[in-house]
C-alpha cells in the first residue's frame, strides 16, 4: 500500500477512535482508543515493508503553492509506526484513576495530528497540523507556566509562517529556502514545545505536580521534531549552521542533565532528564551532516518509545504506592519485580545500552559531530553520560535498597503489573530492542524511502 494512503488511514483511525471514546465510558473509551492506535499501528508497518522495496519518495501534489501536499520518506516511514506503538502503550497502560474518557479522546487525536505532521509535504500543512496537536495538549493543562509556554509555542509558530508568507519564502520552505527570521521563529517554538530548557518549567511544574496523563503530553516528544525536520533543517543545511548555536544548546541540555542530579523529587528530576534527551533531538536536527540528521530522526523513535515507556513506569508505581521521592531507597523491587525488570531494561535503553534503539540512534549522533566538531562532542558525551547516570540513579532509588517490609517466601506480589500494563510495557521495550538489534529494518537506515 502507497504510504501516504497507509498514514492517512491510520489517521483516520485515530480520528474516529477519538470519536467513540469521547461518547464512551472510561473503560470502552480505553479499548476503542486502543484499536484505533493499534489500526494505526498495522499501517504504520505497512509503510515500513512498502519501504524496503520502493527507493523513492512518495508525493501527493496540488499543494497551496504548487508543491505537493503530502509526503513519505525515510523520516515518515520510521516514526510513523513508533507514534502509533507509544500512543498504543499509553492508552493500555494507563491506571485505571487516570483513564478517562476525554484523555482517551484527547490522546487519539493528538495521535492523528502527529500523523497528519508527518506526511505533510507544505508549510501550511506542517504548521498546521502541528499547531493543531500543540492546541490539544494545551487544553489539558492547567492554568501555569505549561499554558502560557504552549501558547508562546503557538504564537511562535504562526509568526513563522506569517513571515514566510511575507518574505516569499513559504514555497521553498520546505526545500531550503526559509529566511533566516522564520527559521528562528520555527527553532524557538520547537524548543518552547520540547521544554529544552530554559524552557523546561512548563514541563518540570507539570511532572512535579502530578505523573498524569497532561503531564505526560507535555513531556513526551510528539510536538515539535515534525517542524524542525521539515522545515528548519533543509535551510540550516543549505545556508551554514552557526556554531554558536549547536554549542549554546549542548551547553543548555549539559546543564539539564547536570540540573537533574541535584534534585530530590521524582517529577523534577525525570523532567530535567527529558530536557536534556529533547536537547539531544534539537542538536541533531541542527547537524550539517546527514549522519548526525539521521541520528536525530532514529532517536527521535527512540526517545519517544523509551520515554513513554519510563513515564508507565513511574506512573504505575505512584498509583500503588503513592508519591515517591529519589532522595532515600525505597526498596519496591520485592513487591513489583516484573515493573522493576522492565523499569530497569526502559531506564538502560533510553541510556543508550548497546543492542537498543537509542544506542544506535547516539552513536550516529556522535560520530556525525566527530567528523567536524570535536568540542561538541565532548559535550554531546556529557550529556548523555548524565543523561545515563540521573536514569540509573532513579531506578535503583525506587526499587532497590532495604525492602519496605520483609519478604515472605512464595508470596505473591501484591503491587505487581496487570496483564494489560504488562502488554503495554512489553511491546514499547520489544521495538527498542528490536530497533537495536536490527537498525537496518527502520527506513532510515536500510535502502528504502529517502
Amino acid at each position: 500500500m502507497n504510504p501516504i494512503v497507509s498514514t492517512l488511514v491510520g489517521a483516520l483511525a485515530a480520528l474516529t477512535a477519538a470519536g467513540f471514546a469521547r461518547r464512551a465510558r472510561a473503560d470502552e473509551a480505553r479499548w476503542a482508543a486502543a484499536g484505533g492506535a493499534g489500526v494505526a499501528l498495522a499501517a504504520g508497518l505497512l509503510v515500513v515493508l512498502w519501504s524496503l522495496g520502493a527507493p523513492t519518495v512518495a508525493a501527493m501534489s496540488g499543494g497551496l503553492l504548487g508543491g505537493p501536499w503530502l509526503l513519505a520518506d525515510g523520516i515518515t516511514g520510521t516514526l510513523v509506526p513508533a507514534v502509533s506503538l507509544a500512543v498504543l502503550a499509553l492508552h493500555l497502560g494507563l491506571p485505571r484513576h487516570l483513564s478517562t474518557a476525554d484523555g482517551h479522546a484527547r490522546l487519539s487525536a493528538i495521535h492523528a495530528t502527529t500523523l497528519l505532521a508527518l506526511v505533510a509535504g507544505d508549510v501550511f500543512a506542517v504548521v498546521g497540523a502541528e499547531t493543531a496537536g500543540l492546541l490539544l495538549v494545551l487544553r489539558a493543562q492547567p492554568a501555569g507556566a505549561g499554558r502560557r509556554l504552549l501558547w508562546l509555542s503557538a504564537g511562535l509558530m504562526v509568526a513563522g509562517l506569517v513571515t514566510c508568507m511575507a518574505d516569499g519564502t513559504a514555497g521553498e520552505a520546505l526545500k531550503g529556502g526559509a529566511s533566516n527570521l522564520s527559521l528562528v521563529l520555527f527553532g524557538l517554538a520547537a524548543s518552547v514545545r520540547l521544554g529544552l530548557m530554559p524552557f523546561a518549567t512548563g514541563m518540570l511544574d507539570a511532572l512535579d505536580r502530578r505523573i498524569d496523563l497532561a503531564a505526560i503530553l507535555m513531556a513526551v516528544p510528539l510536538g515539535g521534531v515534525v517542524l524542525l525536520a521539515r522545515v528548519v533543517h533543509p535551510s540550516l543545511v543549505e545556508g551554514g549552521i552557526p556554531t554558536a548555536v549547536q554549542m549554546g544548546v549542548m551547553g543548555v541540555s549539559l546543564l539539564a542533565g547536570l540540573m537533574a542530579l541535584s534534585q530530590n523529587r521524582l517529577g523534577r528530576t525525570v523532567g530535567y532528564t527529558i530536557a536534556a534527551l529533547h536537547g539531544l533531538l534539537v542538536v541533531g536536527n541542527l547537524d550539517a551532516s546527514t549522519t548526525g540528521f539521521l541520528g536525530a530522526e532514529v532517536l527521535w523513535a527512540g526517545t519517544l518509545l523509551a520515554e513513554t515507556g519510563l513515564l508507565l513506569v513511574l506512573v504505575l508505581v505512584s498509583a500503588r504506592v503513592g508519591e515517591v521521592d529519589v532522595s532515600r531507597h525505597h526498596g519496591l523491587h520485592d513487591e513489583m519485580p516484573v515493573l522493576s525488570v522492565l523499569g530497569l531494561v526502559l531506564a538502560l535503553g533510553a541510556a543508550g545500552l548497546p543492542g537498543s534503539l537509542d544506542f544506535v540512534a547516539e552513536e550516529l549522533l556522535l560520530s556525525g559531530h566527530a567528523s567536524h566538531h570535536l568540542p561538541g562532542t565532548l559535550l554531546l558525551v556529557g550529556v548523555i553520560a548524565a543523561v545515563g547516570f540521573n536514569l540509573m540513579r532513579v531506578q535503583f532509588r525506587v526499587f532497590y535498597g532495604p525492602s519496605r517490609q520483609p519478604a515472605v517466601f512464595g508470596a505473591r506480589p501484591m503491587f505487581d503489573v496487570i496483564r494489560r500494563e504488562r502488554l503495554a510495557l512489553m511491546l514499547v521495550v520489544g521495538a527498542l530492542t528490536a530497533g537495536g538489534v536490527l537498525p537496518t529494518l527502520l527506513p532510515l537506515m536500510g535502502r528504502g524511502m529517502g
